[in-house]
């Protein structure tokens, strides 16, 4: 917990403390800025504020100057495939625009692992075609929990359930996720993307086109939504995927783009995804207390039910650490979900239910214990759970963080 503190006062409020730094374990440190997608802004503030006498004698300063130079390396293959095939795909009628990442144009040093381009889905075989004359392979086969056997590379199978096809040039290293939606619409959630997905032409034409990119991004407001959207359902304390990156990347957006707060409250009411944003926004505010935006709380936490009131409140409660969830409060959100936005019958009875405590999908038996993606026996974790159960809940008999 000491390393979590540390990276904490080091990239959210711009303070070393020297006595914390004497004590802590720099490969745990940084392991842990690596699982928080963190590592380079980490390894920037060291050089940059010539602490690195602190890690002499370790591995971890070299793995520092490796980072940052791959950082720098991978930055210019990222701009310079861009501005390669974002003109191929226009003069061949794709409709693209750039997601996440590179979009949020902020000048600090981020994490990044790939480039996100979302497509129309019925351009999606033409772009995927474009994709491999510009020699990059299909490499979705190994990615992701929910494809089912002989899914990978069929795109028939893929269009109606998933968004997100990813293409690896090897020669370079460089990832890119071809979108045809914001997020996938059925087997991956708990809940219903669909008052967002369904609108996902507004966006479009909303959309602006990036001098320095040089290619078509979102608008300010929407690449925020998105971004909070992103921080809530795949970043956050409750999924136990939480990742500080996505609260830098809140903070550094805000303070580098002029955000409309009522449009952006507007567009977040008529997709159903306030809650989502104002606990993205309440989270950032933890670790940014002066972060702008405090009116849009005030006036979106008065639109919320107050269910959804005490729901958020949960998810807040759910963090521990950078590295660890409260495990029955992850438990209470899980059966919490799908009655606190927009949900089918099926996902509500199942919570009714606790169907999600007490049979985990196969996908994440297979990941906790061990199993092959496609391996038959995971039920024979069942049994193991409660046993796991215990033993989270012993670890976690320690105060939690506290106050930020």
């Amino acid at each position: 917990m000491n390393e979590s503190r540390i990276i904490i006062d080091t990239l959210c409020h711009g303070r070393w403390d020297d006595t914390r730094a004497a004590e802590m374990d720099p490969r745990k440190l940084l392991s842990l800025a690596h699982r928080n997608k963190v590592l380079v802004p980490l390894s920037r503030y060291v050089f940059d504020h010539r602490i690195d006498h602190f890690f002499k004698g370790t591995t971890s300063l070299r793995r520092m100057r490796e980072t940052l130079l791959l950082h720098e390396r991978d930055k210019g293959i990222w701009l310079e495939t861009l501005h390669s095939l974002v003109p191929q795909m226009e003069e061949a009628g794709i409709d693209v625009l750039l997601l996440k990442g590179l979009s949020y144009e902020t000048d600090i040093p981020r994490d990044m692992g790939d480039l996100d381009l979302l497509v129309r889905p019925e351009q999606l075989e033409k772009a995927i075609a474009l994709l491999e004359k510009n020699g990059f392979v299909y490499a979705g086969g190994n990615r992701g929990f929910h494809k089912r056997k002989g899914e990978a590379g069929n795109w028939e199978r893929l269009k109606p359930w998933s968004n997100q096809f990813e293409f690896l040039n090897e020669k370079t290293g460089l990832l890119i996720e071809l979108h045809t939606e914001f997020f996938h619409r059925d087997r991956v959630y708990r809940f219903s993307f669909d008052s967002l997905l369904d609108r996902i032409e507004d966006f479009r034409r909303r959309s602006v086109y990036s001098k320095e990119l040089k290619c078509r991004i979102l608008s300010v407001e929407d690449r925020l939504l998105l971004l909070c959207i992103h921080t809530a359902v795949k970043r956050a304390a409750p999924k136990k995927t939480f990742a500080l990156r996505n609260i830098l990347d809140i903070e550094n957006f805000i303070a580098a783009h002029p955000v409309d707060w009522q449009v952006l409250q507007r567009t977040a009411e008529e997709t159903g995804m306030l809650l989502f944003l104002l606990y993205s926004l309440e989270t950032a505010k933890r670790f940014f207390p002066d972060l702008p935006g405090g009116d849009i709380l005030k006036a979106g936490n008065d639109r919320l039910t107050s269910f959804q009131r005490r729901f958020k409140k949960n998810m807040h409660n759910c963090f521990y650490d950078l590295d660890t969830a409260r495990y029955f409060r992850t438990v209470l959100y899980e059966l919490g979900l799908p009655f606190a936005v927009k949900s089918r019958l099926k996902h509500k009875i199942s919570s009714i239910c606790v169907l999600p405590v007490l049979f985990p999908e196969p996908w994440r038996l297979r990941q906790l214990y061990g199993f092959s993606r496609h391996s038959p026996w995971f039920f024979l974790a069942y049994p193991l759970e409660p046993v796991r159960w215990i033993r989270v809940a012993l670890r976690q008999r320690r105060p939690p963080l506290g106050k930020i």
